[in-house]
């Protein structure tokens, strides 16, 4: 029967059909095995639901869910802090107004310092004071004239001007504050005027450094150039308002030397600029320094200097048992008195012993005089066996056909020599025995062989480098000439 309606409900008991018939009916029958394997599918069915339900339960209350990713959601960890990089975690409230904070305590800067809180507080932090906020004039709230004693009432030409205010002097003028009276020679600042040497080749100049200010007269010191060039004379004046009165000093320089005959106790001088590459004799002047001793303990003549380069510098040379010129170098004579310089190509350098070794003696490559003990140890294989083996039986060739002859005694029962003298001639035969072999039996039987106790000869082989060496880096040994 065909479209059955069917009900979404639990049925507790599944009817079967009772009959007398066994085959039709009861748990096994035919007709009722449609309800009970309808009946077995749904409780089946409800076991795997119990199951699928429990699981989801179990899993809502674990942490086995996939993190969240750029790409995939799932679970995110909140972070309150604005200093991390991870894109794993999600940002809390807190966090948010953290950063918003921080960016409205920003100045924008679009705005210009328009959104500054305390104008006046930041104009004083960079130090600016109220003449930020005047312009430079003569009009209200304006920086004009009389507000500081350096900004003059009027106009000051840039002709002829002077340093300063009235108070101080101007420059290059023989009296005060005075720019029209200027004596000959004299040189100031003016308009259009061709440029000028402050001390001219021709006629002179002098700079006056007055010990009194404002007035005409005074000390002060004159420096003067003739027309000669570099002949520079000081001049002295005190309290004369010209050039008369000068005491004048004439300035020995490097263009103007003195005269020989004018200081005789003057040799020949040193030249400041060339630092004594003037020296006519240097070791001369070394010695007379007082530095010779000094120079050769930084390093004494003779001893060999390890070098890592085959470029040897000047002053020095390669030890490689060269002789040398001692006249030229007495210093290094001291070292090497016979002019010979050591050899110290692969050698190397070794403390003279208290006794039995003069200085710069060889000493050959060797090594220390010492013995060995080597032995092979006693062996006894004491008594061995060879391997068995069984002849069986063995035969021997056939033949050896013979007989025995033997004489008898006559009238004796006995037949001995007792009773009866012996008869001679012809006497009795033994039978004839006929060609035959005979058998030797060599049963199963080993053989030893005795090896006693006895040594060996043990043969040690060389080794080693061709000479005696210790772990070492080759260097160029050099000397320094003097």
């Amino acid at each position: 029967m065909g479209k059955l309606t069917e009900l979404a409900q639990w049925e507790d008991d599944v009817y079967q059909i009772e009959t007398s018939d066994p085959v039709l009916g009861g748990p096994e029958g035919i007709t009722n095995r449609p309800a009970k394997q309808l009946a077995n599918r749904t409780q089946w069915l409800k076991e795997k639901l119990e199951e699928t339900n429990n699981a989801l339960v179990e899993h809502e209350k674990s942490r086995n869910h996939p993190d969240a990713t750029l790409v995939d959601k799932g679970f995110v960890k909140l972070y309150s802090g604005v200093t991390s990089l991870d894109e794993t975690m999600a940002a809390t409230p807190k966090a948010v107004k953290i950063a918003m904070d921080n960016a409205n305590a920003r100045l924008a800067k679009e705005r210009n310092l328009a959104d500054l809180t305390n104008i006046p507080m930041a104009r004083q932090s960079l130090e600016l004071g109220n003449s930020a906020t005047r312009n430079v004039g003569t009009t209200a709230n304006t920086v004009a004239a009389g507000d500081d004693s350096r900004i003059l009432v009027t106009k000051k030409a840039i002709d002829d001007t002077q340093i300063g205010s009235s108070e101080q002097a101007v420059m290059w003028i023989a009296s005060a504050d005075d720019l029209s009276n200027l004596p000959a020679g004299a040189r100031r600042f003016a308009k259009n005027n061709a440029g000028v040497t402050v001390l001219p080749s021709a006629d002179y100049c002098y700079i006056e450094v007055l010990a009194k200010r404002d007035t005409a007269s005074g000390t002060c010191i004159n420096v003067v150039e003739y027309s000669n060039p570099g002949n520079v004379w000081t001049g002295v004046r005190n309290n004369v308002p010209t050039d008369a009165g000068f005491t004048w000093v004439r300035q020995y320089n490097e263009s103007h030397r003195p005269p020989q005959q004018a200081m005789p106790s003057i040799p020949d001088a040193l030249v400041r600029g060339n630092n004594l590459s003037d020296l006519t004799n240097p070791a001369e002047g070394v010695k007379n320094l007082g530095l010779t001793e000094t120079i050769q303990n930084l390093f004494p003549v003779g001893a060999p200097i390890p070098w890592p380069s085959d470029n040897i510098p000047a002053g020095y040379t390669i030890m490689q048992g060269q002789t040398f010129d001692t006249s030229a170098y007495p210093l290094l004579a001291r070292a090497y008195p016979s002019g010979v310089i050591p050899d110290m190509r692969g050698w190397t350098i070794k403390g003279k012993p208290a006794s039995g070794r003069a200085v710069l003696s060889r000493e050959m490559d060797g090594n220390k005089s010492h013995t060995h003990t080597a032995r092979a140890l006693d062996t006894d294989l004491g008594t061995k066996s060879t391997s068995s083996f069984d002849y069986g039986t063995k035969s021997s060739s056939s033949g050896g056909g013979h007989a025995h002859e033997f004489g008898s005694y006559v009238n004796s029962y006995w037949g001995d020599s007792n009773h009866t003298s012996f008869l001679t001639g012809g006497g009795a035969w033994t039978k004839v025995a006929g060609d035959h072999t005979h058998t030797t039996w060599i049963g199963p039987h080993g053989h030893t062989m005795y090896i006693g106790p006895h040594g060996h000869v043990v043969i040690v082989d060389a080794e080693g480098n061709v000479e005696t060496t210790v772990k070492n880096i080759a260097f160029n040994y050099i000397v320094r000439l003097a």
